[in-house]
């Protein structure tokens, strides 16, 4: 599975994070494909996976005052209910770190389309025609080149899809 996403993935690297069983710093080669974050562990020559993180309806911030993490927050768009102290009852917050600064806006812009595109995709209309022509751009030129794709950023995301709701 690693080899095939190592050509598919819209956003791939090595990413720390700590473990909630162990609660250790765990070092993983992650993967952003379609609405999944494959996370993998290399063994003995093999990369194994070691957990998915479904994107879809998750919203990704970057914590005041960081330079190199992210988080993950998942159920945060769709919360299946509100609970009483007025959290999202199921809410899981995931917090990544990267190894080099300058690839933390690439990894948040990753999550956020991936976040919400699935979705889109589902709803009648479908994706905004703003968003889904960058999308279709970007993929023809990774197609073309071979290169790692760039995604559009949280603003642009927000803003067609802003738009697509107005009209």
């Amino acid at each position: 599975l690693a080899d095939e996403l190592w050509d598919k993935a819209l956003m791939k690297g090595w990413l720390s994070r700590i473990d909630r069983v162990w609660r250790k710093r765990r070092e993983r080669w992650c993967a952003v494909y379609e609405s999944v974050l494959y996370e993998f562990e290399p063994d003995l020559g093999e990369m194994h996976l070691m957990n998915k993180v479904h994107l879809e309806g998750c919203v990704c911030s970057v914590p005041e005052g960081s330079d190199n993490s992210f988080l993950v927050h998942q159920d945060a768009l769709f919360p299946t209910y509100i609970n009483s102290g007025g959290g999202v009852a199921g809410e899981i917050e995931i917090l990544f770190t990267v190894d080099d600064p300058s690839d933390l806006p690439l990894w948040v812009d990753s999550v956020t389309v991936c976040g919400v595109i699935e979705s889109m995709r589902r709803t009648p209309g479908g994706v905004p025609s703003l968003i889904k022509a960058a999308i279709d751009a970007e993929e023809r030129r990774k197609q073309s080149r071979g290169r790692p794709v760039s995604v559009l950023s949280n603003m642009e995301v927000l803003s067609a899809a802003g738009s697509s709701v107005r009209s």
